[in-house]
């Protein structure tokens, strides 16, 4: 498989730990932010295992730059992903289900109804972006579900990243305030560089 880089691996121990009750289960999972596909690998190899587990994605695939989007035309990253997703011998109807665009604009459109066991957010970092998301996942995950806020700490206690350098960068501000207006609702169950909520009720 085709990496340029490794954002993901160092969260395997507990995703692991946390995810673990879900593996050969048949459940729904959505990733926004799905970018070249590793983490996306991972879950199907350790997670998805069940023959009837489904995962959607959701990316620009255009790395948030230069790219023109477009559903006419596939960037380096959208091949990318789909021939890493493809070595799995997983065909992306089969399994993976692609939306390619954004995510505050395909939340949007999926009907409102509870179908995810959990939801993986790693799309833009920008505040305001990570509150969208999260907010319009809340509705479609289930009593029980998890969500999994990648980067967390992002830009903060040692992960600074250049250029980013004000609060509303970064999505920890984010997090922090859907957490406060969700609390009746939700349990915090991790919080390190990753954080991950579970849904106590609807």
């Amino acid at each position: 498989m085709k990496f340029t880089a490794d954002w993901f691996s160092h969260n395997i121990p507990h995703l692991e730990k946390y995810l673990e009750p879900y593996k050969s289960e048949e459940i729904r999972f959505l990733e926004i932010g799905c970018n070249e596909g590793r983490s996306t690998v991972w879950f199907l190899q350790n997670i998805l295992t069940n023959k009837a587990s489904k995962i959607d994605v959701i990316d620009t695939f255009n790395n948030g730059a230069n790219y023109e989007l477009s559903n006419d035309k596939i960037s380096p990253m959208e091949k990318t992903f789909r021939n890493n997703v493809k070595e799995l011998g997983i065909e992306s109807t089969e399994k993976v289900s692609m939306h390619k665009g954004f995510s505050r604009e395909i939340l949007r459109n999926m009907k409102l109804h509870p179908i995810y066991d959990v939801i993986y957010i790693d799309g833009s970092h920008i505040a305001s972006s990570v509150m969208e998301d999260a907010v319009l996942s809340w509705g479609l995950l289930k009593e029980d579900g998890l969500i999994v806020f990648d980067d967390y700490q992002w830009g903060y206690n040692g992960y600074e990243w250049p250029g980013f350098t004000e609060d509303y960068q970064k999505p920890k501000i984010a997090i922090d305030a859907f957490i406060k207006c969700y609390t009746p609702s939700l349990d915090v169950i991790y919080s390190e560089y990753q954080l991950i909520i579970r849904k106590t009720r609807t």
